[in-house]
């Protein structure tokens, strides 16, 4: 499997092209990702091969010897390296599309236990349509008031018996 550069991302006729890689471009160019350019690439990479087709090749073997540089006879068991940033990915992916990419009508996830990118589309609830239809306003009919639930106790009723018991005295 070839490396894949942050560079193959940002081609304009492949971000053109399709919408997903577009996206995919604006998260790695975005402030949450500005500062890392191991996670860049490992989004990247992971969304590239998932665009071509190819993710049944994404496993922690691949990611480990293409993204972080680990020989070809990379042992995943001795050097953990994938699952922590893997983690941190996610974790940017949270701030990203929580933050600055709230108004992004897809989202890129790294479901738990994988690392092939799920593209979701992402109903913005901020925009606002052209139409509005009105909600009926719905108000309870005022024999249906609720009465706030009084505590009762399995004592009250000795306490009560005895007061009047000894005020008959």
């Amino acid at each position: 499997m070839g490396a894949v550069s942050t560079k193959e991302v940002h081609s304009s006729r492949n971000a053109a092209s399709d919408p997903r890689r577009a996206l995919v471009q604006r998260v790695v160019d975005s402030a949450a990702f500005a500062k890392s350019e191991r996670l860049s690439s490992f989004l990247t990479c992971i969304c590239e091969l998932t665009l071509a087709g190819r993710a049944s090749e994404i496993n922690e073997q691949k990611i480990g010897t293409t993204v972080f540089g680990r020989p070809q006879d990379y042992d995943s068991t001795i050097d953990g390296i994938v699952r922590p940033q893997a983690s941190r990915l996610r974790q940017r992916l949270d701030i990203y599309f929580n933050g600055e990419g709230a108004e992004e009508s897809m989202r890129i996830t790294l479901p738990r236990g994988s690392y092939v990118p799920v593209f979701e589309p992402h109903a913005n609830p901020n925009l606002v349509s052209d139409v509005s239809i009105p909600s009926p306003e719905i108000s309870p009919p005022e024999s249906a008031t609720i009465s706030p639930k009084v505590k009762s106790t399995p004592w009250a009723w000795i306490t009560t018996s005895t007061s009047a018991q000894r005020l008959s005295f």
